[in-house]
């Protein structure tokens, strides 16, 4: 364990925002099937889709997040964490259905120093709940962060709220 709360900070900072970024990314999305004519019709409660979240961890400050959820299970996120340094992936993983308007969801990132050599990967593990309106969803998640030997450095917890990313159409 790392020996004081700034340095494990410091360690988790990227991950960890990437981590809860990804939880508010995987939060379930309305998907509407489109007819020839482009227009939507019927609307289906799904992850599938794009979210703007707000994490807000134990550790650290509260950051926010961009992240997708695919129609086949695979999950994509960033967050502002990750945009700092040490340098961070995305966060890249796969998310389940687990009841009506449930979801579980992991990820892991890696960081890397300047030079581009692995010093940390992040493996973040999160519980969503969508909005009766599939507009929204929150959350719970925890983050470990571990060496480049696979050794658990620290691990943190957190909460998530995100909000569907929607077209908005110029004028």
């Amino acid at each position: 364990m790392l020996g004081t709360k700034s340095t494990r900070i410091g360690l988790i900072g990227l991950p960890f925002t990437t981590a809860l970024v990804l939880f508010a990314v995987a939060a379930p999305t309305t998907q509407v099937a489109i007819d020839a004519g482009g227009h939507g019709n019927a609307a289906a409660k799904t992850i599938v889709g794009a979210w703007f979240s707000t994490v807000t961890p134990t550790l650290l400050p509260p950051f926010v997040g961009l992240g997708s959820f695919t129609a086949d299970g695979g999950v994509i996120n960033t967050t502002s964490l990750s945009l700092g340094s040490p340098l961070e992936s995305p966060g890249h993983g796969q998310w389940i259905r687990t009841g009506r308007d449930t979801y579980d969801v992991t990820f892991f990132t890696v960081n890397a120093d300047v030079a581009g050599t692995h010093i940390l990967t992040s493996k973040v593990r999160g519980k969503l709940r969508l909005s009766a309106d599939a507009n929204e969803f929150t959350g719970v998640f925890q983050v470990d962060v571990f060496d480049p030997n696979g050794g658990l450095l620290v691990s943190d917890t957190g909460t998530i709220r995100s909000t569907r990313i929607e077209v908005e159409p110029l004028p």
